[in-house]
């Protein structure tokens, strides 16, 4: 996935004549430049892709007035003059990444020194660029907005032919240029451009020559559609170094393209700011690129940063020129990916990528609430996975106001052994005494109050299974108070009375009764009360306390009752407010 730049044209540049070479101090800064350009006269690091090619002609002016007269080597001498410099220029990608460009320039002198005018083709100069880091793979930088290229250049005499005052030609010179591009976000245009370089001088150029040092920076900036607006400056030094004598310029320019591109204009004006630059400069360029189609995606090769590989027409950056495999790049390929991710949700900052949770990962979607409880996964303590699906295991949130909104379910709130949904008491723990242990809330035994009629001892609070001697569990504790009782003291005899409803038969009663009254004395030895202390008798029917024509004198009816035999206390008190004892049948 590219970044369509509109950098992406070949220009084809020249870099200018600063001075002259008589003084060592003088170096002419301006090798004629071959390769893909940035701006006026620094690089960019980007290159032609394969097969494309580019064709330049650029052409510079500049003025020089009250200048040192270096040709007749004499500073107390000021003069006037002015140059001209065209330069032929062809570019061709050849590899990935690696561009061949060749360029070739003719220099017209003038000055107020028969002859006037001197003119003579320039030295032919070859170089190679090749760019480091693929915007898909960054090399040295992490991200691809940074591209590092480098450029070895070296000339080649295509003249032997001299111009008055020493600018020579015919000269075999070699170098090498180290050039970063840093682009800045999205189809934004805007770039930086940092070079730096370095030319070995051939020694036959005269000894007071050395081997220069060349840098420079630009920034390009986008003002409309197809315009462009540059500003770079651009210096040179060599070992000989003389202040104020080395080149450097600084200048302005604009770009236009027209006929998509095919077509680059280039104006641009430069200030000198040393003793050997011009005054002012005027440039101007054109660059012809013709738009090629190699690969046969209808995307042209000025703007197909693939041009061997056919855009696939996904939605998603379909103008570079670039399949695009997997466009969210989550490592799942789009023929696979449910949620690809397109140029709409790019735009709207939609996530599409797989976010590799555990959950149904194989989607290339993003599963932002994994189950579907209303909580984030990233706030969510149970997000919910494929093993807790392929286990069943419920991790939604319950919303039950319990434990805040940590995404998980609780299924018991209290953690007393209940589920929530069989507890009348969800957030209060049962209190697990015998007494009404199933219903999850809290409870107090109640108060069970001794109350003696005559001799009997009456409590409530002791239940059987219907129409069995089972007694319920949460009868213990009303037994309990009994064994209480009799350990306390212990010469007392009692006898257990069991009595019924009127349902039934009497014998029927009778027995039932007797199997009751039976299990309570059993209840009552196990609790440690010897069984000669103990009697128990069936009486069924027949010693009703209510009515059994009514519901609820049945229910007084069916009892248990204690009666003192000996060893009453004189201590126990009658309790008048305590109430009858109550049994099922």
């Amino acid at each position: 996935m590219r970044k369509k730049s509109f950098l992406c044209l070949p220009v084809l540049l020249a870099i200018f004549f600063f001075g002259q070479n008589i003084k060592a101090c003088s170096v002419d800064l301006s090798t004629t430049q071959a390769g893909h350009g940035g701006l006026l006269n620094i690089y960019s690091a980007r290159t032609l892709p394969p097969s494309c090619y580019a064709i330049g002609l650029y052409g510079n002016y500049g003025v020089f007035t009250d200048k040192p007269d270096y040709y007749t080597q004499s500073s107390s001498k000021e003069t006037d003059y002015a140059r001209f410099r065209g330069t032929l220029s062809y570019t061709r990608g050849i590899l990935d990444r690696l561009e061949i460009g060749l360029s070739l320039p003719y220099v017209y002198f003038r000055d107020n020194k028969p002859p006037a005018a001197k003119d003579n083709l320039g030295d032919l100069l070859v170089g190679l660029k090749y760019r480091f880091n693929d915007p898909e793979t960054p090399f040295l930088f992490k991200s691809s907005l940074y591209q590092l290229g480098a450029l070895a250049f070296f000339t080649v005499p295509s003249s032997n032919k001299d111009l008055p005052g020493g600018l020579k030609t015919g000269n075999r010179d070699v170098g090498l240029k180290l050039i970063l591009t840093r682009e800045f976000g999205l189809d934004t245009r805007r770039f930086l451009h940092l070079n730096l370089g370095y030319t070995f001088v051939n020694e036959q150029r005269g000894e007071d020559l050395d081997d220069i040092l060349t840098y420079g920076v630009g920034v390009d900036l986008p003002l409309g559609p197809e315009l462009s607006g540059l500003a770079e400056i651009i210096g040179s030094q060599n070992r000989i170094h003389k202040e104020k004598e080395d080149p450097l310029e600084a200048g302005l320019g604009l770009r236009y393209g027209l006929l998509e591109n095919q077509i680059v204009l280039d104006l641009g004006l430069r200030a000198g700011l040393s003793n050997v630059s011009p005054d002012w400069r005027a440039i101007l360029g054109v660059t012809f690129h013709p738009n090629l189609d190699v690969d046969g995606d209808k995307v042209l090769c000025a703007n197909d940063e693939c041009p061997c590989d056919p855009e696939d027409y996904d939605n998603f950056q379909d103008e570079d020129g670039c399949p695009d495999p997997d466009n969210d790049s989550d490592g799942i390929l789009d023929i696979d990916d449910q949620c690809p991710g397109t140029d709409k949700t790019l735009a709207l900052s939609i996530e599409t990528k797989e976010d590799y949770d555990g959950f149904a990962d194989e989607d290339g979607c993003p599963d932002f609430d994994n189950d579907d409880d209303g909580i984030l996964d990233i706030e969510d303590e149970c997000p919910g996975s494929d093993v807790t699906v392929l286990m069943g295991r419920n991790t939604k949130e319950d919303h039950d106001g319990f434990a805040g909104r940590d995404g998980c379910p609780d299924p018991d709130n209290d953690s007393d052994g209940i589920l929530d949904t069989d507890d009348d008491c969800p957030n209060n723990p049962e209190v697990f005494n015998g007494y009404k242990d199933e219903d999850g809330c809290p409870d107090t035994l109640p108060k069970i109050i001794p109350q003696i009629k005559g001799e009997k001892i009456i409590l409530s609070g002791i239940h059987f299974e219907l129409n069995k001697a089972i007694i319920k569990e949460e009868s213990k504790p009303t037994l309990d108070k009994v064994v209480h009782i009799l350990k306390s003291y212990p010469k007392m005899r009692i006898r257990i009375e069991g009595h019924t409803d009127s349902l039934s038969s009497d014998e029927y009663n009778r027995q039932l009764s007797q199997e009751r009254a039976g299990a309570v004395r059993t209840y009552l030895v196990y609790a440690g009360i010897r069984e000669d202390r103990l009697v128990a008798i069936g009486k069924g029917e027949r010693e009703p306390v209510a009515d059994n024509s009514t519901k609820e004198g049945r229910a007084k009816n069916r009892r248990i009752e204690f009666i003192v035999i000996e060893g009453r206390p004189a201590d126990i008190e009658v309790e008048p407010q305590a109430k009858d004892l109550y049994l099922e049948k």
